[in-house]
């Protein structure tokens, strides 16, 4: 019976010996670790890392990862021994380094300043990251790393121009996260880049982004005529003018001009044409006073804008902002300025063959109004409206050749007239029409 029992024993102690021996290893595992965290936070890195070694030893796998993390830490920056393939590929990962840098007050620090001793040239590009991001952010930040390097005392003042640099020793790696970071910081104008510093390249890897749409329009806006011949060119153009920058918005206005058909409505395209005319663009000041010339009395008070900087040209004597005038003035949407600067304006749109302009102008010389009355220049410019089938000016016209004002009296060409300005709709002449022929008649 007792030799039974003895058996058991043994066999139970053959089971529990591994389990007892892998207990001890682990529980080494993790007092070797902790022994190198101490050691850490006392700036002994080479004690540090021979404990990290014994840990790494141990087959714990709770304490793997930030073992891994801090001997290459110990490596890199603290003894210097490693090479740089081993720098590349150490193990640097979201809550592993995170882990390591809590373990010490001193060595956040520590490898911040050895980091930026050492990284530009060779290094892991998480490191990278983690400099620029610490330079980005500042001791302001309310990130995961703010976390870590705040309970380490790193205290950095934020620097733009600092975290890209760092950004951008990364990025020249093929980092897109560091692409996409510097994108946004030139969006936001943290960082005045040139196209050699953020290359365009990086920014069509990115297109997929509203802000880097935006910086190619604003790029094309600036005179990037490669760009510019990208089939995408007029989608970008529209997402910086969209975004408020004035050149984009004066090239899309451009486009409008030369007829290409882009999705803004009437109010925008209108804005767009405005601000390139205002920067004295020819042909976009052009296609928005054909606009204004053609808009309706509400269309025009959706635009006061519009209409006061046509008013401001005329007055500083632009020809085409006057004729402008001149022609709303003809359809009764204008009613401004001295009878003298309005004779002005219709004198102009009427030289460019408005006919409604040259009408009135004929009235403004029949009865004196901003001019000295003449009735025979108040013929001449009802002729020229009368050859364009206005017919209220074929009507008087027509009364001209009747009483003889201004022109040889002529029945004939008085009754021809008189036709042709009822034929095109006039009423006072469809009346008048019959009792003239009767007379005629007797």
């Amino acid at each position: 019976m007792l030799s039974k029992i003895l058996f058991g024993i043994e066999v139970v102690a053959l089971i529990a010996a591994p389990v007892g021996y892998l207990k001890l290893r682990e529980y080494r595992a993790e007092q070797f670790f902790d022994k190198g965290n101490a050691a850490l936070q006392a700036g002994d890195w080479g004690q540090a890392y021979a404990y990290y070694q014994e840990a790494a030893r141990r087959d714990n796998d709770a304490v793997k990862a930030s073992v891994a993390c801090r001997l290459t830490l110990c490596k890199d920056f603290g003894l210097g021994v490693a090479p740089a393939a081993q720098i590349e590929n150490c193990p640097l990962h979201g809550d592993a380094f995170s882990d390591c840098l809590v373990a010490s007050k001193v060595s956040a620090k520590l490898v911040f300043e050895a980091a930026k001793q050492r990284l530009a040239d060779v290094g892991s590009t998480d490191l990278i990251i983690w400099v620029a991001t610490t330079y980005l952010n500042g001791s302001s930040s309310q990130s995961r790393y703010n976390a870590v390097y705040t309970n380490n005392y790193l205290t950095v003042p934020r620097s733009y121009k600092e975290a890209a640099a760092w950004y951008r020793m990364a990025a020249v790696r093929g980092r897109l996260d560091a692409q996409r970071q510097l994108i946004a910081m030139a969006y936001r104008q943290q960082w005045e880049p040139s196209p050699e510093e953020l290359p365009s390249a990086w920014l069509l890897n990115m297109k997929d982004m509203l802000m880097a749409r935006i910086l190619l329009g604003r790029r094309i806006a600036a005179g990037d005529e490669a760009l510019a011949k990208h089939p995408e060119a007029s989608d970008w153009l529209l997402a910086a003018a969209q975004n408020d920058n004035t050149a984009a918005q004066a090239r899309v206005a451009i486009k409008l001009a030369q007829g290409e058909d882009l999705p803004l409505s009437q109010e925008t395209a209108t804005r767009y044409l405005l601000s390139a005319a205002k920067q004295g663009d020819e042909t976009a000041k052009q296609a928005l006073i054909d606009r204004v010339t053609e808009m309706s009395s509400s269309d025009l008070q959706q635009f006061p804008l519009v209409l006061t900087w046509v008013e401001a040209l005329a007055q500083q004597g632009d020809y085409v902002a006057q004729g402008c005038l001149g022609a709303l003035l003809a359809k009764g949407q204008w009613d401004e300025g001295t009878p003298e600067e309005q004779v002005t304006y219709l004198r102009e749109s009427a030289d460019a063959g408005n006919a409604d302009a040259q009408f009135t102008l004929g009235i403004r010389y029949k009865v004196g109004d901003g001019v000295e009355r003449d009735r025979k220049v108040a013929a001449e410019w009802f002729q020229k409206a009368a050859n364009q089938d206005h017919a209220r000016a074929q009507y008087e016209l027509s009364e001209c050749y009747k009483m003889g004002w201004g022109v040889p009296q002529s029945r004939e060409l008085a009754e021809t007239w008189l036709y042709e300005s009822a034929k095109n709709g006039n009423e006072d002449a469809k009346r008048e029409l019959p009792l003239r022929l009767r007379y005629k008649l007797h």
